[in-house]
């Protein structure tokens, strides 16, 4: 079959357009060097590709996969509280002997071992000194809540954390007078022992600067059961997590200076703080990824 006219017509004016050359070697060299020239756009552009990809890749920080070690000061609060109860337990059936309502002792017992030891005991015995110089601790706690909720209610978040930070310095004062009821009375001579009771029963009665300071205190606690209730019903906040810090603290204020109901109550707090250790830890590589970002 014979090409047509239109086809015969398109294929001078292809011929026509191609370059011509002068000899064979100039022909292959131009088309040695078109080859090299695409092959050198195609692997420069490609360099660039992945150049880009690892610099991309190095400017973000990995996924956090573990938590952080920062993340578990969340539970040495109630751990070291955990311990400051129990330390006031002289036997294990003491913990068994519940009571609805806090009766003040007989402090002549106590103020006598005390006045015949003469402080002869390590301070670090005294569970006040324990819970005194953890009460950091419960700030962490109290900053740590504000963190997971200050996104979804920044108003409500920075009230509770007032009312927390605002208790734990009156919680402070209670402590430390605490200590310095204890060890003062090792400095009393024994032949003082009876004025030395009486003083005692007079300054820890429930009334006046002593009832004005355990009441202020107990707002450390009210203040972090708030705190956990801001968090009711936020994104990722399991609730379960929230009522058993309310109820912790709700325990631990209505039955004050009952030792066991606030053991109890220190060990709900504890199991609360766990399921929130992870999503501490994710909250922390979050900023940590923004600060990343903002300084590229």
């Amino acid at each position: 079959m014979r090409p047509t006219p239109g086809i015969l017509l398109r294929i001078s004016k292809t011929r026509a357009s191609r370059p011509s050359f002068e000899t064979l070697e100039e022909g292959f060299a131009t088309l040695f060097d078109f080859c090299f020239i695409s092959d050198s756009k195609v692997f420069f552009s490609l360099r660039i590709l992945v150049d880009q990809a690892m610099i991309t890749s190095m400017n973000q920080p990995a996924a956090n996969t573990r938590p952080k070690p920062g993340s578990y000061l969340l539970i040495l609060f109630p751990c070291l509280f955990l311990i400051v109860f129990l330390m006031h337990f002289r036997q294990a059936a003491d913990f068994f002997h519940f009571r609805l309502h806090y009766v003040q002792p007989d402090p002549t017992p106590i103020v006598t071992a005390l006045v015949r030891a003469q402080n002869h005991w390590a301070m670090f015995h005294d569970p006040h000194i324990l819970g005194y110089l953890g009460l950091p601790l419960l700030l962490f706690c109290a900053y740590a809540l504000y963190k997971l909720s200050r996104a979804g209610r920044p108003r409500l978040s920075a009230v509770a954390l007032f009312v927390t930070v605002s208790g734990t310095i009156y919680l402070g004062g209670l402590f430390g007078m605490w200590t310095a009821f204890y060890r003062g009375l090792g400095e009393v001579d024994p032949r003082y022992l009876d004025g030395a009771v009486a003083t005692f029963r007079g300054m820890t009665a429930p009334h006046g600067a002593f009832l004005l300071t355990t009441t202020l205190a107990k707002f450390s606690l009210i203040g972090l059961g708030l705190q956990s209730l801001v968090m009711w019903k936020l994104p990722d906040i399991p609730r379960r997590s929230v009522v058993l810090i309310a109820l912790g603290c709700i325990l631990i204020v209505g039955f004050w200076d009952l030792d066991n109901w606030m053991l109890i109550g220190m060990l709900l707090m504890m199991i609360g703080f766990f399921p929130l250790i992870p999503l501490l830890n994710n909250l922390d590589g979050e900023q940590a990824q923004k600060q990343a970002r903002r300084s590229i």
